[in-house]
């Protein structure tokens, strides 16, 4: 039994009847592609992922993959080459300007105006000769369906500044969508700044530049920086940077630290360095991924000894709660790497062995969070270091207004939520949980009664709720997400 039944509006995407039947996007992630030649299936979440062996990428870091709204693979890519579903290079898909040795150098993003294109947004990291943050754009209409680079749009300069990260969410006020991109600020030695883009009908275009005055290493150095994360419920952003910190032997050296900002999924705003976890040099942190429930926090880190062994450390955090202490999941023998959720509500972890860990339960406090090593193995291939960067997992199609929308009832709701409908017709209602999985679904077919219909939600956990309102023709009516705290 939940605490605290009444529902609160996150966000209101829309009142609208689309031009296009609105597709619900949680398959976008259905295929990932990664590592050496590695790859899953997760079909639609609800079965244990199939491993894949058909892929020809090669990468030790960052990749990411495409599928379409019923979980058919469209595409991934590693930052330099573009593989269509054949597995083969997409027409004029190579030459990227990525790097696939960086932990965070690629992701892909539809394009709000355009259901057949997305774009490719590639970075070089810091690495010598670095190049800058750029987008390509691919068309899936074109090569029967296989889809192309489009060469008037190939390596599109956003920005000449070296990034280390970069990671893409969607913005829940008008369906477009928010890409973060971390690195140097006005001094070129530091990364310090983050930088965000809105991608919405008139392109990629940046709206928000911030730099924040922590004392962090000289990005020269060599050193690497681990992931970066921003929430499911779109409120904050963790970032592994590397800092200078106290040494072995109380001398100032190269440090990993976690830090927790604001995010606005609103503005694309980072604001207001909330707290940092910081650890010495004798720790290496990689990992970070939330919770689907965005209540906790999870990282990977390695204890490096002066004796050149090896510890791996797993950490779960209520970041959120200032007094609280990080939990040990899991320590064992070997290194920990990337983290990624996937659409089935799992948290799978690199590790160093080639297989893949997983959180099972990672909305749960402590050991109930059910952390299982070497639950997947991958085979022959490996993972190496990092899971693919995902698709934000909602696409809107262009909308125009209509009068025949239903009507959400009352604000805020305790245990039942209220529509009054103004045409007799049938009705479904369903509600997708934050990892995109269906939980509740209802029909609505009563055609004599107008009074307003009732839904129990007494039954739903703490989450973050999309809810679709759809005909019998598969027309969406209305949809919106509600938060359960």
């Amino acid at each position: 039994m939940k605490k605290n039944n009444t529902f609160k509006f996150l966000f209101i995407i829309t009142v609208t009847l689309l031009t296009n039947t609105l597709i619900f996007g949680q398959l976008q992630n259905s295929n990932w592609y990664f590592g050496n030649q590695a790859g899953l299936n997760f079909n639609d979440g609800t079965q244990p992922p199939m491993v894949l062996t058909n892929g020809i990428l090669g990468t030790d870091g960052s990749s990411a993959t495409v599928s379409d709204d019923a979980g058919n693979l469209l595409f991934y890519t590693n930052g330099l080459d573009v593989w269509n579903k054949n597995h083969q290079i997409m027409t004029n898909g190579s030459g990227l300007f990525g790097n696939a040795d960086i932990i965070q150098s690629v992701v892909i993003v539809p394009d709000p105006s355009d259901t057949n294109k997305y774009y490719i947004i590639t970075n070089e990291g810091d690495a010598m000769g670095a190049f800058g943050l750029f987008y390509s754009v691919v068309d899936m209409s074109t090569d029967g369906g296989l889809g192309s680079v489009v060469s008037t749009q190939k390596n599109v300069l956003l920005l000449d500044v070296s990034f280390k990260n970069l990671t893409a969410v969607l913005n829940p006020n008008d369906n477009t969508y928010w890409v973060v991109a971390f690195g140097y600020g006005n001094d070129s030695t530091r990364n310090d700044t983050f930088y965000t883009y809105k991608v919405d009908n008139t392109g990629i275009n940046l709206v928000s530049q911030t730099t924040f005055a922590f004392t962090l290493s000289e990005s020269t150095e060599n050193t690497i920086g681990g992931q970066m994360k921003i929430s499911p419920d779109g409120q904050s952003l963790a970032l592994i940077n590397n800092t200078v910190g106290a040494g072995r032997n109380g001398e100032f050296a190269e440090a990993q630290s976690l830090f927790i900002f604001n995010f606005d999924s609103v503005t694309g705003v980072v604001s207001q360095l909330n707290d940092t976890i910081f650890l010495n040099d004798t720790l290496y942190l990689y990992g970070l991924e939330f919770s689907p429930d965005s209540n906790l926090l999870y990282t990977t880190t390695t204890n490096r000894f002066i004796d050149g062994t090896e510890t791996r450390l797993i950490y779960q955090i209520e970041y959120r709660n200032m007094s609280s202490v990080p939990f040990l999941l899991d320590q064992g023998p070997d290194a920990a790497y990337g983290l990624q959720s996937a659409l089935d509500g799992k948290i799978y972890v690199v590790n160093s062995t080639g297989s893949l860990n997983v959180i099972n339960t990672p909305n749960v406090v402590g050991a109930g969070s059910n952390y299982v090593e070497n639950a997947i193995n991958l085979g022959m291939n490996n993972a190496v270091k990092e899971l693919p960067q995902l698709v934000p997992d909602i696409i809107i199609n262009e909308v125009t207004k209509k009068a025949k929308k239903p009507i959400l009832m009352g604000n805020p709701f305790k245990e039942e939520l209220k529509f009054k409908f103004k045409f007799i017709q049938t009705y479904t209602i369903e509600f997708y949980n934050s990892s995109g999985v269906l939980v509740k679904n209802i029909v609505y077919d009563d055609m004599r009664n107008r009074k307003p219909f009732a839904v129990d939600t007494s039954d739903l956990a703490t989450d973050t709720y999309y809810l679709i309102v759809r005909d019998e023709q598969s027309q969406t009516w209305y949809e919106t997400a509600l938060r359960i705290d």
